[in-house]
């Protein structure tokens, strides 16, 4: 081997430490990276568990990636409990025919820019039914689903169409007079018998001032 002499061999050894700096400054850097995606990643997680709706991510392979805290409380079904679409299929939806499992998927695969909307009713773990709004978009090569429960505004609404017929019925067989007056005197509704009574229909009083149907002398 030819004689480097010492000024090549120092020379080499400051290259090398240099380079063994440049090493650790790099491999510090990568694992800093490294932990502010994984920082990110958990406060993403940490976000999205600590949301009011259902969130599941599904695979392109048709697998359940994630399901956040939500979901898990509300439907009762784990990750364990769903590895895959078609045991939500199965469990969550069982009167959905394969077809129309089908025919979802590829409209979602048709239009990968569209937040795609609709509405159903889910069979929990425990037997019970929730009405939600279901929100698919895709994500890269994945789906992400959101569920909004409805459940409660249904019923709620149930309610009041229930009690709004219960008094459409009270009001239509009562042998009194009913009218409904607005801030400013206007008849927004009239009992159906005005017309036996009065000899004037609903239609014909509704919009008009209620004043106008007053005796002149009861006005003072």
């Amino acid at each position: 081997l030819p004689d480097t002499g010492p000024v090549e061999v120092g020379l080499l050894a400051r290259a090398f430490n240099a380079l063994s700096r440049q090493l650790r400054q790099a491999l510090a850097t990568l694992e800093r990276s490294v932990a502010d995606v994984r920082r990110s990643e958990q406060q993403q997680r940490t976000l999205i568990d600590a949301m009011p709706v259902a969130i599941a991510l599904l695979g392109a392979d048709r697998s359940i990636r994630y399901l956040n805290r939500q979901f898990v409380t509300w439907s009762g079904y784990t990750a364990a409990d769903l590895p895959a679409l078609d045991q939500w299929w199965e469990q969550a939806r069982p009167g959905v025919t394969a077809a129309e499992r089908d025919a979802l998927r590829a409209e979602l695969l048709a239009h990968p820019a569209r937040t795609l909307r609709g509405e159903a009713n889910i069979i929990c773990r425990d037997g019970t039914h929730r009405h939600v709004e279901c929100r698919s978009t895709h994500i890269g090569d994945d789906i992400l689903v959101v569920l909004t429960d409805l459940t409660e505004r249904r019923q709620a609404e149930l309610v009041l169409r229930e009690s709004e017929e219960r008094f459409r019925l009270l009001v239509e067989n009562s042998v009194e007079l009913v009218v409904q007056v607005s801030g400013d005197s206007r008849i927004r509704y009239a009992s159906p018998n005005h017309l036996t009574i009065t000899g004037r229909s609903a239609a014909d009083l509704i919009g008009t001032s209620i004043l106008a149907h007053v005796h002149p002398g009861d006005l003072r």
